[in-house]
C-alpha cells in the first residue's frame, strides 16, 4: 500500500512517518512517503495522510501553516485523492494514523472495541431499539 503524508510544516509528518515505518505490520508492508509532490499527473496513492494543524506551533508561523494546509486540501479535493486527517499527540498520532490505514484497507474490525449495551434508558429518545428496552424492562419477569 503507497501511503502519501502531507502537512504543513511542524505537523510531525517526518515523526510520523518514522513511527508507521516501525509499527506497522510486516505481513501487510507499507510503502510510505513523507511530503511527496502532488503534481498533476496520475494517481500513485492509494492513501494520503493529511497532518492536522494540533500541534502546538509558533504564533508567526500559524498563519503561514493554515495557507499550506488550505492548499493541500484544495489539491486533494481537486484531485479526488482519497486522505484522511491525521490529529492526535505523540503515540496517539500514530495509532489515528493506523486506524485511518485499516479503514481504507476495509478491516473495520480491527478498529472496532468491544462492544457495549447501551444500559440507561431516557424518555426522549427515538431509536427503537432503545424504546423495546426501556418497555421490555417494565414487563413482569417469567
Amino acid at each position: 500500500m503507497k501511503i502519501a503524508i502531507l502537512g504543513a510544516p511542524g505537523t510531525g509528518k517526518t515523526a510520523l512517518a518514522v513511527a508507521l515505518r516501525t509499527n506497522s505490520d510486516p505481513a501487510k508492508p507499507l510503502d510510505i512517503h513523507d511530503s511527496p509532490s502532488l503534481a498533476d499527473g496520475p494517481t500513485q496513492w492509494d492513501l494520503v495522510l493529511l497532518m492536522g494543524l494540533d500541534l502546538p506551533a509558533p504564533a508567526a508561523t500559524v498563519a503561514q501553516r493554515q495557507h499550506i494546509d488550505r492548499q493541500l486540501r484544495a489539491r486533494l479535493a481537486h484531485r479526488a485523492l482519497a486522505h484522511a486527517t491525521v490529529y492526535g499527540q505523540g503515540p496517539h498520532r500514530a495509532q489515528h494514523a493506523l486506524q485511518a490505514i485499516q479503514f481504507h484497507r476495509c478491516e473495520p474490525s480491527a478498529l472496532q472495541s468491544p462492544a457495549s449495551r447501551w444500559k440507561w434508558a431516557c424518555e426522549k429518545c427515538s431509536d427503537p431499539e432503545c424504546e423495546h428496552r426501556l418497555f421490555s424492562a417494565l414487563l413482569p419477569k417469567a
